[in-house]
């Protein structure tokens, strides 16, 4: 013992460590937050702009940086798999390494001293001694003396870093702060200062080593750091345990195998949710600050920072999966029969956002390796990527990497992944088609936009007429009514088509059960934060209309979206269980090679053709036979009852709407295009364009003219202020309607002779 020094002292408004409490940031791991502390508590920024201003706050890219150094942010053991300490099993007899690299990381020279047994364990060579006194000398002459903190290994719980930040009756009671001292809070010898440190006397028997912490000492070039850590960072991502236990990539399928394991389950038990789920939160917390380690190095290392952020974007995905798994978990319990039986339906769903976590966890192990390769390492000399078969079929295709224009805003402090450069709508003035509309600013961000008029007329809803006729109200996909509102919509499996084949987007439609939507809803929400984080947006019927998904926060299962029907709003954030979406659900997959502009444009002309001589389907009517119903139906008004009348009001203004909107699409479709065709077909096609002119001006003119029954013009006429010498006159102008629609198409199919 020193002879000056006092029997207590204790080093002030030390930062807090251990598991997550709430407050602030989620630091499970002891070694990246004891660093953290320590370094926070010295004065060094770790050259971390605005670490010292933070102090006391959440230090996200120290702890990233700490976890990229030790390594810990690379590392995953699945719940799932019988396995002792983490570091012990990666890091065998190299465990003390992980403290070299983090000293040198902060730019700090350190002094170990470790027990005679856990160094010979270890194969340590440097100070080992089991000498107590000797251990507490030490640690009151830094604590006193150099007032710095003792990190010691151990002292309460398993062989993991604490902070020694003070001591009392003469270094008998050690205090500090560890992960595990709330655990043995029963244990006689621990008890609690009133900051929360905590107190234990008897302490040496249980403590594995200590680590001093020195002065600043010269260090290779931070390239060279950062460098050799993403080098040790691939052997540990790549090495997949023993058949015994499983790791990395190989632990994720021994995750999958655990859900899908009928046994397992056959019989109540929290086995699900006390172990298994316990790797989500796991490879979260881990990935998510191996993320922040390479955003710091990007700055270090910028010719390759497109390899590091492909595989910060990986893991970032990774990351929000497990939210995901969670929220999947949640809703298993309020659906299952029995919430402690975990059906197979739900487990399956849970093994595949497991796969998709793998094949996350790969995409960045790949682009770790082309990173290496980029900075001067030789293929040859380094791990090959795990290779896995999957579990089950792969479904989930929507995360295809397509070349964006994207940014994502950053992980902190929204907690949430958002697609920069999604428009909001003009739908007031312009574009009715929200479908069209939608898509239009889905693929706004991408490197292969496309116009609405394009769309419109690549799909041919630019020419097309459709109309719900039911008048014997039989039961139909649609229900029985004699009218419905969707008449003019165009997110039908057909136009999908034609828009696949015009832009070489492929697209995918999912759609809600009609009963028991719940975890089917979790499916996907799910593929909508894959889809999301692979920079493509993600169309859903939202109150009737289409909007665009472009983020989501994955705490609060919100998601952002264009929202048409609040195309005046900068932000539009619903719940991901909003009673207000409905199918479909349009996920944008990959794009291939379209055809050529001038094969679209005549295949958009053919379908134009073909949807006004098509027969009806399912209730709806087009071309020509739908302007008859719709004129038909208009003179049959005064025989309805007031429902009915309602009803008819808000399809028909509704179809007007779009009718107009689509036919002026259809104008500017073909003036923009119409140099791509020869002669004859030109010629064709100007008295074709005629045609569609003077429907489009005695369309918009009507509308116009009663833009007081338009409720989205501002209109305040109902279906009680509709009188007949308006629907006469709409009689009127559909009869003139179908004379020029037929005009238009015997020149249309002129154009194909």
């Amino acid at each position: 013992m020193i002879v000056s020094a006092p029997s207590r002292a204790v080093l002030e408004n030390f930062a807090r460590i251990g598991f997550w409490n709430g407050t602030q940031g989620p630091e499970d791991y002891p070694l990246p937050s004891v660093m953290r502390s320590c370094m926070e508590y010295v004065g060094n920024d770790c050259s971390i702009k605005g670490m010292a201003e933070n102090k006391s706050g959440w230090q996200w890219e120290v702890c990233g940086m700490m976890h990229g150094f030790s390594g810990t942010g690379f590392r995953f053991i699945s719940s799932a798999v019988k396995h002792g300490g983490v570091d012990e099993f990666y890091l065998g007899r190299n465990l003390l390494d992980i403290y070299e690299y983090a000293f040198e990381a902060a730019g700090y020279s350190y002094e170990p001293l470790m027990k005679d047994e856990y160094a010979a364990a270890l194969d340590y060579t440097g100070a080992h001694s089991n000498n107590e006194a000797e251990f507490r000398r030490k640690i009151i002459e830094n604590i006193y003396e150099k007032k710095r903190p003792v990190i010691a290994i151990g002292v309460i719980g398993p062989p993991e870093p604490c902070v020694i930040t003070g001591y009392d009756e003469n270094g008998d009671v050690l205090i500090g702060w560890n992960f595990f001292q709330n655990e043995e809070k029963n244990d006689p010898r621990v008890s609690f200062e009133p900051s929360g440190c905590f107190r234990k006397r008897s302490w040496f028997a249980d403590t594995s080593g200590i680590i001093l912490i020195g002065e600043k000492r010269d260090m290779p070039t931070k390239a060279e750091q950062y460098r050799l850590a993403l080098r040790r960072a691939l052997d540990m991502l790549c090495y997949q345990g023993t058949m015994d236990c499983p790791a990395g990539i190989a632990s994720y399928t021994e995750w999958a195998k655990a859900l899908l394991d009928d046994a397992r389950y056959g019989k109540a038990d929290k086995d699900l949710h006390n172990t298994l789920d316990m790797g989500a939160g796991d490879i979260a917390e881990r990935r998510c600050y191996g993320g922040a380690f390479l955003i710091t190095a990007m700055g270090v290392l910028p010719e390759v920072q497109r390899e590091l952020t492909g595989a910060q974007r990986s893991w970032q995905m990774l990351h929000d999966l497990q939210y995901r798994f969670w929220h999947t978990i949640d809703t298993m319990r309020k659906t299952s029969p029995d919430p402690m039986v975990p059906q197979l339906e739900g487990r399956r769903e849970l093994a595949s956002i497991v796969q998709l976590t793998q094949r996350k966890d790969l995409e960045g192990i790949e682009y770790i390796r082309k990173a290496l390769i980029k900075l001067g390492y030789k293929e040859k000399d380094l791990p090959v990527l795990p290779t896995v078969p999957p579990i089950l079929p792969d479904t989930r295709d929507i995360a295809a990497e397509v070349p964006c224009k994207t940014s994502f805003n950053e992980f902190i402090p929204k907690m949430g992944t958002f697609i920069d450069g999604v428009p909001q709508f003009d739908w007031w003035n312009r574009n009715i088609c929200s479908f069209v509309n939608a898509l239009e600013t889905a693929l706004a961000p991408t490197d292969y936009p496309y116009s609405y008029t394009d769309l419109m007329g690549y799909s041919g809803l630019a020419f097309r007429t459709r109309w719900f006729h039911n008048p014997e109200k039989k039961e139909t996909s649609w229900g029985s009514g004699r009218w419905h509102p969707v008449s003019p919509h165009g997110e039908q499996c057909d136009v999908i088509a034609a828009l696949t084949n015009g832009t070489g987007w492929q697209m995918q439609i999912r759609n809600l059960p009609k009963e028991n939507k719940e975890l089917e809803q979790e499916r996907l929400t799910t593929n909508i934060v894959a889809s999301v984080c692979a920079g493509l947006p993600v169309i859903v019927n939202y109150n009737t209309d289409l909007a665009t998904v472009y983020g989501y926060f994955v705490w609060k299962r919100d998601l952002a979206m264009r929202d048409v029907q609040r195309s005046d709003q900068a932000e539009v954030m619903v719940p991901y269980d909003d009673a207000m979406l409905q199918s479909p659900y349009i996920f944008l997959i990959k794009h291939d090679n379209p055809i050529s502009q001038k094969m679209a444009f005549l295949e958009g002309i053919r379908i134009a053709v073909s949807n006004g001589r098509r027969s009806a389907e399912d209730g709806f009517y087009f071309g020509h036979a739908a302007m008859k119903a719709w004129r038909s139906d208009l003179e049959g008004y005064d025989s309805y009852t007031k429902d009915e009348r309602d009803s008819l009001f808000m399809t028909n203004w509704w179809c007007m709407l779009n009718l107009a909107d689509a036919r002026q699409t259809a104008i500017k479709f073909f003036e923009s295009h119409k140099d791509l065709l020869d002669a004859k077909q030109m010629a064709a096609a100007e008295r074709a364009l005629d045609f569609y002119r003077q429907e489009a001006e005695l369309v918009s003119t009507f509308n116009k003219e009663n833009k007081d029954f338009i409720c989205w013009w501002g209109g305040k006429k109902s279906a009680a202020d509709w009188g007949t010498d308006v629907r006469e006159r709409e009689v009127d102008l559909l009869t003139k309607a179908i004379a020029l629609e037929e005009h238009a198409l015997l020149e249309l199919e002129e154009i194909f002779i």
